[in-house]
C-alpha cells in the first residue's frame, strides 16, 4: 500500500472518531480496527525490508562452492541439486541455513 493511501486511511479513520454522532461501543470497534490495521501494515513493511535484505545477500553452497545472491536462488539451487539437504540442512526463507 502506498504512503499516500496509507495516510488516506488513517485519516478516515482519525475523522470518524472524532464525529460525535458514534456510540461508545462503534468508537471502541474502530480503535481496535485501526490499531490492527496499524499492526499488520507494521508486519507488512517489516517482511519487505527483511524480503529486501534476503534479496541483496550472497549465500554459497557448501556443496559446490556456487554463490548465489538471494534466498531464493539459493533454495531453488538446493532444490536442483540436493547440496545442503544432504548433508542434513535446511534452506529457509528467513535466511538461516
Amino acid at each position: 500500500m502506498s504512503e499516500g493511501a496509507q495516510d488516506e486511511i488513517n485519516e478516515f479513520f482519525k475523522t470518524i472518531l472524532q464525529s460525535k454522532k458514534l456510540r461508545p461501543e462503534d468508537k471502541r470497534d474502530l480503535e481496535i480496527i485501526a490499531k490492527l490495521q496499524s499492526k499488520e501494515d507494521s508486519e507488512i513493511d517489516e517482511a519487505r525490508s527483511l524480503a529486501r535484505e534476503q534479496s541483496r545477500k550472497v549465500y554459497t553452497c557448501e556443496g559446490c562452492g556456487l554463490q548465489v545472491m538471494g534466498i531464493l536462488a539459493f533454495a531453488e539451487h538446493d532444490e536442483a541439486t540436493g547440496h545442503m539437504t544432504h548433508r542434513g540442512k535446511k534452506v529457509s526463507i528467513q535466511g538461516h541455513i
